[in-house]
C-alpha cells in the first residue's frame, strides 16, 4: 500500500459522508420492523440496500471511487480505487 496521503476531506463531502450514513440508519431501521412483522423478503431488500449505503459513505471517507452500477465487480483498493474500470 502506498504512503501516499490523500487531501483532507471538505465540508461538501462529509455532509455527502453523513448523508449515506443517515439514511443507511433509517433504512436499516425499516428493515428490523419488516423483520419484526415477519415481511422476511423486504427485511432482506431493506437490509441489502443498508448495507450498501454504509459501504458507500465507508468508502467516501477513504476517499475511494465506487462503482455506479450495481452487480459484482472486482476489488482494488490499492490503486486508490474500490474497483476496476479496466475489468468493464
Amino acid at each position: 500500500m502506498s504512503n501516499v496521503s490523500s487531501p483532507p476531506l471538505t465540508l461538501n463531502k462529509l455532509a455527502d459522508i453523513d448523508h449515506f450514513f443517515v439514511r443507511a440508519n433509517t433504512v436499516s431501521d425499516e428493515a428490523r420492523k419488516h423483520r419484526e412483522a415477519f415481511n422476511y423478503d423486504l427485511a432482506v431488500r431493506r437490509s441489502q440496500e443498508a448495507f450498501e449505503l454504509y459501504l458507500k459513505s465507508i468508502l467516501l471517507f477513504l476517499q475511494k471511487e465506487y462503482p455506479a452500477i450495481h452487480g459484482p465487480v472486482p476489488i482494488s483498493v490499492e490503486k486508490g480505487m474500490a474497483y476496476s474500470p479496466e475489468s468493464h
